[in-house]
């Protein structure tokens, strides 16, 4: 899927799963796999995007970001964790017919180098 941003920079993409769940797929250190920015544009491949979340412990965990069937919200922001009620926000809808069955590496989100 491609979302058109215009010139927000920089670019952070997040989404809100039909669950509640809210994962981050690329922030100001860190770009998951399946995602990229350029030109104003967010590309996102559901079939191998990944995303991390933070779980009751504090701790990251990095999972398939599209594992969940139903109405994914995706969030584009210069600062998801300032903004994400003013964010631009799309809706896509991604309808995965076979439940799931894919395996994220550990090195499925990595720091962005400076």
């Amino acid at each position: 899927m491609r979302i058109d941003v215009g010139n927000i920079d920089p670019i952070e993409v997040g989404i809100l799963a039909p669950s509640g769940r809210f994962l981050v797929l690329m922030d100001s250190e860190t770009q998951c796999e399946g995602v990229s920015a350029t030109g104003g544009r967010v590309v996102i491949t559901p079939a191998i995007a990944a995303g991390m979340y933070w779980d009751a412990e504090g701790k990251e965990q990095v999972v398939a970001a599209f594992s969940e069937v139903g109405t994914f919200t995706i969030h584009v922001s210069d600062n998801l964790e300032t903004e994400p009620d003013g964010a631009f926000a799309t809706k896509q809808r991604y309808v995965n017919q076979h439940p799931s069955h894919m395996v994220v590496s550990a090195g499925a989100c990595q720091k962005r180098k400076s």
